[in-house]
């Protein structure tokens, strides 16, 4: 797996050439032995898709933010 390892300019073209074809993000994924959200993440800063477009969001954890104005129970 490639998890945590740097891309390298050969597997960015690649990534960019599957994307470009058609290719299903999560096949991608599994291609590349990358997550879902680090395939995403390649292509927003590749310019191929926007934040808006990722179904994953930008944070390690997965969890979402909390906010102050977030209910707390009693």
């Amino acid at each position: 797996e490639n998890v945590g390892l740097p891309w390298s300019a050969d597997e960015e073209r690649t990534l960019v050439a599957e994307f470009q074809s058609g290719d299903t993000l999560p096949d991608i994924a599994a291609k590349h032995g990358r997550t879902l959200r680090a395939i995403e993440a390649r292509l927003e800063r590749l310019g191929l898709i926007t934040a808006d477009q990722r179904t994953t969001n930008n944070s390690f954890t997965g969890a979402p933010a909390s906010t102050a104005t977030d209910p707390q129970p009693p």
